[in-house]
């Protein structure tokens, strides 16, 4: 079905026939893409060409439980050098995140096309340390974005910045992301089954094949995750010791002798996909 169809009903005379040409070919990149992070970065650089904007990232929701910051895997397109993307980035997921004014709408139970102006007053705005520490100093005041929502629980998002001097978001630039919205929720919530399906698949070799225990699983996903013992034990509500007793019991039966070697097994024997 051509992209035309969506949306509200008298809108699509805001955009010419070679901007719904370039919707229809992002939309098919992104049910024909199977990689998360190729589709996510394929979809962010077709949308540059689409909305005026400086920096954007796309990224996924945590599953579990403890979800202090919402953040994961983020991917980026920008006018920025790496540097400045990076920063950027880091910023948010280990400090203002805390901060972020609109946050909120991350815990909402539906997806949404939202803008910042629209959501909150330019004085208060401009009055938090959100605005003022952090996007005044990167220069990218005007913000827009998609909270995508599955079964009532936040999968991923993608926030467009640029410049306050190039105005903010427009209305076409809002309904472009809302002829998006469905497809992007279609092709997250196929991606989580694909990948939740990948992660029982291993969790079943482990445990029938080597003898991984549930609790060793978990150990395991921290570890791929570089955390230190004392980190993984902070995290699972256990003693360091434990963990030092877990990772042993796994390195013996996987027959490895470092947690090197260890990524090196699951690399050769298909068993990255804990999640």
């Amino acid at each position: 079905m051509p992209a035309r169809t969506q949306g509200g009903k008298g809108k699509w005379h805001m955009l010419e026939t070679r901007e719904w040409e370039t919707l229809n070919e992002m939309i098919a990149a992104l049910y024909g893409i199977k990689d998360s992070k190729t589709t996510r970065k394929a979809f962010l650089t077709r949308l540059m060409r689409l909305i005026d904007f400086d920096f954007a990232d796309f990224n996924l929701a945590e599953s579990g439980e403890k979800q202090d910051s919402w953040l994961r895997e983020p991917v980026t397109v920008s006018v920025f050098d790496q540097a400045r993307e990076r920063s950027f980035v880091k910023g948010y997921e280990t400090q203002y995140y805390k901060k972020d004014y609109v946050g909120w709408i991350f815990a909402q139970p539906k997806s949404m096309v939202y803008r910042e102006s629209d959501l909150i007053s330019e004085t208060i705005r401009k009055e938090s340390s959100f605005y003022k520490d952090y996007l005044s100093k990167y220069d990218l005041g005007s913000v827009a974005g998609i909270s995508i929502i599955s079964a009532g629980r936040l999968v991923g998002a993608v926030t467009l910045y640029k410049s306050e001097t190039k105005g903010d978001f427009s209305r076409r630039d809002l309904y472009i992301l809302e002829i998006l919205l469905p497809h992007l929720q279609n092709v997250l919530e196929s991606h989580q089954a694909q990948e939740k399906n990948e992660q029982e698949e291993v969790r079943q070799r482990l445990k029938y094949r080597y003898r991984i225990t549930k609790k060793e699983m978990d150990v395991i996903r921290l570890l791929l995750q570089g955390k230190s013992n004392h980190e993984i034990a902070a995290e699972l509500g256990t003693s360091p010791n434990t963990v030092k007793c877990q990772v042993s019991s796994i390195f013996g039966k996987t027959e490895v002798k470092s947690r090197t070697q260890l990524i090196c097994f699951l690399i050769q024997n298909r068993l990255l996909e804990l999640g």
